[in-house]
């Protein structure tokens, strides 16, 4: 086992997680990271155990690594759009041992293609912690609950900050996956997001 792969680390600003990373042991490092950060910085952390809880058999979550999830690139992943709008960034390396890194939104090409050559891996993800008043939220449609694949899923992200009284969009992800070729973000119902006011519409 390749230690770089198989890190798991519990930083300041996030989760440093390596692609090679059960998911059965991610879905413990989240539960932790509940029980341990403010409760302000674990909003990621909730929806993706809300997600990976309805996802796959125990023994499929045992052996599945995280990297190997996400580059699979299913267009109806259940955790691919929420990498997507939680910020996460995926450091990639290739064979000479040359790291770069890019935001998950950006890694998704087209049907199962990714952004990485022929001679790279993915290496590890980091995962920020939310921000005050910065909330995630999964969604997840499918035929029946336990052990199914999504029709239709979602990953959003909304930031709030007050002004004059009232709550307004700083800023805004969603990301839906099973209605395209791959998981895409919703560009413009960020935009039309961004700057409203929070409310019961």
């Amino acid at each position: 086992s390749v230690p770089e792969l198989n890190k798991l680390n519990v930083k300041d600003d996030g989760l440093e997680i390596g692609a090679a990373v059960r998911l059965s042991e991610l879905l413990n490092v989240f539960r932790k990271a509940t029980k341990v950060r403010a409760p302000h910085e674990i909003s990621s952390c909730k929806a993706f155990i809300e997600q990976i809880k309805w996802f796959a058999g125990t023994q499929i979550k045992n052996v599945a690594s995280v990297g190997g999830n996400v580059c699979t690139a299913s267009p109806i992943s259940d955790l691919n759009p929420l990498w997507m709008v939680t910020g996460a960034k995926f450091q990639i390396i290739d064979c000479k041992g040359k790291i770069r890194t890019t935001a998950a939104e950006n890694f998704f090409l087209g049907y199962r293609k990714v952004d990485l050559a022929s001679d790279e891996i993915l290496l590890s993800i980091f995962l920020p912690w939310t921000r005050p008043f910065e909330f995630v939220k999964e969604f997840k449609q499918a035929h029946r609950r336990d052990d199914d694949i999504a029709i239709v899923n979602a990953g959003m992200r909304v930031f709030l900050e007050e002004k004059n009284g009232k709550w307004i969009v700083s800023d805004a992800s969603i990301a839906y996956g099973g209605v395209a070729p791959l998981s895409i973000s919703a560009a413009k119902t960020k935009e039309f997001l961004i700057a409203k006011t929070w409310n019961q519409e």
